[in-house]
């Protein structure tokens, strides 16, 4: 499997920390006592993490300034035009995470109050 195939790998791998916690958190949350509803809460800050760390991996492919070409590691991959689809969801997807964790961070509580 070549570096490419293994940093998608890794890409998915980071979507996946981000989404579970939060459904199993939730989940606990809704079986949960009374006065335990904090963590589907607290899963927020871990979205937020892995899609900044979503986000840092996809900083490795970038442009140079004044050129068309897209390196990765110093060696050229692509014409920006041609960057992978793959790359540009996963930084749609690290961005709509880091919202949705911001979100369940700050306002998680709120369904849970009575």
């Amino acid at each position: 499997m070549d570096r490419i195939n293994k940093n998608y790998l890794f890409d998915i791998l980071l979507i996946v920390c981000a989404v579970v916690p939060v459904i199993w958190s939730l989940t606990i949350d809704l079986k949960g006592c009374s006065d335990c509803h904090y963590w589907f809460q607290r899963s927020g800050s871990l979205m937020v993490l892995f899609a900044v760390l979503l986000e840092l991996n996809s900083l490795k492919y970038h442009e140079v300034k004044g050129s068309k070409n897209t390196f990765v590691n110093g060696k050229r991959v692509a014409i920006s035009e041609e960057l992978p689809v793959f790359k540009k969801a996963m930084r749609i997807t690290g961005f709509l995470l880091a919202i949705a964790g911001t979100f369940i961070w700050g306002y998680g509580d709120l369904p849970f109050k009575s």
